[in-house]
């Protein structure tokens, strides 16, 4: 399904056994035929294992359940997850994170008021070090393609 005013794509993808795999849940969509990009290639050139790790580490642990989770969650349940490697991936299905440009993702954008966002959280958005901290971290998940 393709959502043109907010250049987003909803995928639905049936669970599958992991076959033992350490993070089964990270299945990521793929991108559409023909090279096309998915969220601004945000899995192009990323392997399931390197998303798992970038899922599994300190980094997204930490921005998931220190900001995402308890300030977002109220408004956003939808997307995110109490798992959060979960979370990641609904994020990224959804267009809020991209791991090829991160400023190019919606949380970026929201959390900075840009492209004419609305400042996340409602209503004055985070505190300045806050802000900061989550617009570092976010720009530190960056994947190398």
């Amino acid at each position: 399904m393709a959502d043109d005013r907010n250049k987003a794509i909803l995928v639905l993808i049936s669970e599958r056994p992991n076959n033992g795999a350490a993070v089964g849940a990270l299945e990521l969509p793929q991108g559409p035929a023909r090279g096309e990009d998915f969220a601004s290639t945000t899995t192009a050139g990323a392997s399931q294992a390197v998303l798992a790790d970038l899922a599994a580490g300190d980094v997204w642990q930490g921005l998931y359940r220190r900001y995402l989770l308890p300030r977002c969650a109220d408004c956003h349940g939808e997307l995110l997850d109490p798992s959060p490697e979960q979370g990641l991936v609904n994020l990224l299905a959804q267009g809020w994170l991209d791991l090829a440009q991160p400023q190019t993702g919606l949380i970026y954008k929201a959390i900075l008021g840009q492209d004419q966002q609305r400042l996340m959280p409602p209503p004055t958005g985070l505190r300045p070090k806050q802000r900061e901290s989550l617009r570092q971290g976010l720009l530190d998940l960056k994947l190398k393609l």
